[in-house]
């Protein structure tokens, strides 16, 4: 094994530990031996996005490790996804769910709910609907059904009279 793989494992087992200072500087350290390490600069954003609150640097590193390892570790993907999120760059988000459509490993409920949530953010009420509706639909997953459940209430409570209407008779 690589001496970048060990100290990943070593890094992951920061993580679990909490300490993640030690993590950080594992990370770093990785990454200054191999600077292409994908799954590196995902820990290291989600570092910096969780708990350094630098998005700025959360999202430089989300870049690299989707550039890097994206079609082997997805993930990556789907953290960028909530930060972009959270930022409110809808923009940038609505890019990469176009381009995490055709990656393996990003299932489509994700892609379906990324969408909804840009969706709801613009107050399109029907729309978000339909998309939670949809990724209800093709989802296996029973957890993340429990939760898509409950988007739909919530958009449906948002709506006025006749968008509740609307989406009786149509969908």
């Amino acid at each position: 094994m690589k001496e970048a793989e060990l100290l990943f494992i070593e890094a992951n087992r920061a993580i679990d530990d909490k300490d993640l200072s030690e993590a950080k500087n594992i990370l770093e350290e990785i990454l200054s031996l191999e600077p292409s390490y994908g799954r590196a600069h995902n820990h290291l954003a989600w570092i910096y996005e969780t708990e350094l609150r630098d998005y700025s640097k959360a999202c430089f590193h989300y870049k690299l490790a989707i550039k890097f390892s994206g079609k082997e570790y997805p993930v990556s993907y789907v953290n960028y996804m909530y930060l972009l999120l959270d930022m409110e760059d809808y923009e940038t988000l609505s890019k990469l769910l176009v381009e995490a459509k055709n990656t393996k490993g990003i299932k489509q409920p994700i892609i379906l709910y990324q969408q909804g949530r840009i969706s709801e953010a613009k107050s399109k009420y029907i729309e978000t609907y339909r998309l939670y509706k949809k990724a209800k639909k093709v989802s296996f997953d029973n957890g993340f059904i429990q939760v898509i459940d409950l988007e739909i209430n919530r958009v449906y409570d948002k709506m006025t009279i006749s968008e509740k209407i609307y989406t009786k008779v149509f969908l």
